[in-house]
């Protein structure tokens, strides 16, 4: 199964510049229970994050995935699909935001975890790893669909695609 989903912001004003964003993902499913990382405010998201100018999507992705989760054995697999979301920037409005976020089928080991290495703003929003399903992750993210959070839309979209 592979999925490709574009997220565009109906009304975007003309910008002069966009800033591009490249991110991987990773997408790990035990039993019917996928992992996902929860906040404080009760959404959740794939593990994963921005990569590097000097690093490959893997060495990102096991980079991330240990940051977020811990979770020190991991094997990434094929990819699983891309989401490219472009809309307004939110730090400048006369540049328009596109990220390209790769999402890729992960074999995650949970016998062997160490501490989460958490960025500020992670901490902020209280990362925790959990294992749901499909359902009850869906679930969650809609039950915060009036929160202003920025990869809601584009996680429940992936969410709803592995759900078919």
């Amino acid at each position: 199964m592979k999925f490709d989903i574009e997220l565009k912001q109906e009304a975007l004003p003309s910008c002069t510049y966009t800033v591009l964003r490249e991110a991987v993902r990773a997408v790990s499913i035990k039993g019917e229970k996928v992992l996902l990382i929860q906040t404080k405010d009760g959404d959740v998201k794939f593990p994963g994050g921005g990569v590097e100018a000097s690093e490959s999507h893997t060495d990102t992705l096991l980079r991330e995935i240990i940051e977020e989760t811990g979770y020190i054995r991991s094997e990434v697999l094929q990819k699983a699909g891309v989401v490219v979301e472009v809309k307004e920037d939110e730090f400048n409005q006369n540049q328009s935001f596109q990220m390209t976020s790769h999402y890729y089928w992960c074999n995650i080991h949970t016998d062997v975890r160490t501490c989460q290495q958490l960025d500020r703003y992670e901490t902020d929003l209280s990362f925790k790893p959990v294992w749901l399903t499909i359902e009850e992750a869906i679930e969650m993210n809609e039950q915060a669909q009036n929160l202003e959070i920025s990869w809601l839309e584009r996680e429940t979209a992936v969410l709803k695609a592995l759900r078919k």
